[in-house]
C-alpha cells in the first residue's frame, strides 16, 4: 500500500518543489509542513478561501488553490475521502 509521503513525492514536482508546498503551508495555515498538514493529530479538514474574489490578493488566490489542490491528490491517492474544504 502506498503511503501519503511516498504519493506527495511522486506528484510535489507538478507545483514546483516540496519546498514551495512547505512555503504555501507555512504561508497561509498554522501547519509547519505540507506533511503536518496531510497527517494531522486531530481530524483536521484544511478550509482555504480559493475563490479569488475572498482571497487577499489573485497570487494568494492562485497559490491556495495550488495548495489545495496538491492536498486532494494526495488524500485521493491512498483512498482517503478527506478533501479541502473550498470557500
Amino acid at each position: 500500500m502506498k503511503t501519503a509521503t511516498t504519493n506527495v513525492t511522486a506528484i510535489y514536482s507538478r507545483y514546483k518543489t516540496m519546498r514551495y508546498l512547505n512555503q504555501l503551508t507555512r504561508r497561509y495555515t498554522a501547519f509547519p509542513n505540507f506533511i503536518n498538514m496531510l497527517h494531522p493529530r486531530t481530524n483536521y479538514i484544511p478550509t482555504l478561501p480559493v475563490n479569488l474574489s475572498m482571497s487577499i490578493s489573485l497570487r494568494a488566490g492562485i497559490e491556495l488553490k495550488k495548495l489545495a489542490d496538491t492536498y486532494d491528490e494526495c488524500k485521493r491517492m491512498v483512498n482517503d475521502p478527506r478533501r479541502a474544504y473550498r470557500i
